[in-house]
C-alpha cells in the first residue's frame, strides 16, 4: 500500500491477539479479567490496521505503543491524509478492522474520513485521535468507538486498543450457542461466555451481559 507522505513508509507490521471462542460447552472458567493476549493467544489471524494522521511523530508513537504489548498481531498500514486511506477501502485493496484517524488533517479532515470509511465498511472500528478538546463534542456525530488525546498516556492507550480488540474479535467470530432457559431459548456468542457452573441439578451458563439457567 501507498502512503500520500513523501518518502514515508508504509506497511509497518506490528501485533495483536484476540479472543477464540469456547471450545466446548464443557469448558469451565475464562477468567474475565484475563489479558487480551492471555484470553486470545490461539488465535493466529492477524488483525488488519490503519493508522491515518499527518504527523510523523504520531505514526512513530503508535508504533511504538503497539508493539510494546501486541508485537506480531497487528498489521498497522500507514496513511498521512484521509484521502489515500479511503481510495484503498474504494480499491477493496484494504480492508482494515480497526482504524486510528487524526481530525486535523490536510485536505480531508478526520471526521469527514471516518464518515466515509463507515460508508465503505460499516464494520470498521475507528479510534479518534486528537489534541483538541474542542472537536471531541463534535465527534460524536460519527460514532467512533473511542477519543484518544494527544499526548498519549501508554495505559490509557493500550486500554483502549484492547478493549477495540476484544470488540473487533466479537464482530468477527459471531459462533453463536442456543441456550433452553426455563422460559425461552437464547442466542448467545461463545465468545461472551465466562465460566458454567453446575448448582443442583442445573447449569448456569455465566456471560459477560447477563446469566442464564
Amino acid at each position: 500500500p501507498h502512503s500520500a507522505g513523501k518518502n514515508r513508509p508504509a506497511g509497518w507490521t506490528v501485533f495483536v491477539s484476540f479472543p477464540s471462542p469456547v471450545s466446548s460447552v464443557a469448558q469451565t472458567q475464562l477468567g474475565e479479567n484475563r489479558s487480551c493476549h492471555e484470553t486470545l493467544s490461539k488465535q493466529h489471524e492477524v488483525i488488519k490496521a490503519a493508522l491515518c494522521d499527518d504527523d510523523e511523530q504520531i505514526h512513530r508513537e503508535v508504533t511504538n505503543l503497539l508493539q510494546t504489548k501486541y508485537a506480531g498481531q497487528i498489521h498497522l498500514i500507514h496513511f498521512y491524509d484521509g484521502m489515500s486511506l479511503l481510495r484503498q477501502l474504494e480499491q477493496k485493496t484494504g480492508v482494515f478492522d480497526l482504524v486510528f484517524v487524526d481530525i486535523r488533517m490536510p485536505g480531508l479532515n478526520g471526521l469527514d474520513t471516518t464518515r466515509q470509511i463507515k460508508r465503505l465498511d460499516e464494520s470498521a472500528v475507528v479510534i479518534i485521535i486528537t489534541r483538541f478538546e474542542e472537536y471531541l463534542l463534535e465527534g460524536y456525530d460519527v460514532q467512533p468507538f473511542h477519543f484518544l488525546l494527544k499526548p498519549f498516556a501508554q495505559t490509557h492507550f493500550l486500554d483502549v486498543g484492547r478493549r477495540a480488540l476484544q470488540y473487533v474479535a466479537r464482530v468477527r467470530n459471531r459462533e453463536t450457542l442456543f441456550i433452553q432457559t426455563k422460559k425461552q431459548v437464547v442466542p448467545v456468542m461463545l465468545l461472551e461466555i465466562l465460566y458454567l457452573q453446575q448448582m443442583a441439578h442445573e447449569i448456569v451458563v455465566c456471560c459477560t451481559g447477563d446469566t442464564y439457567y
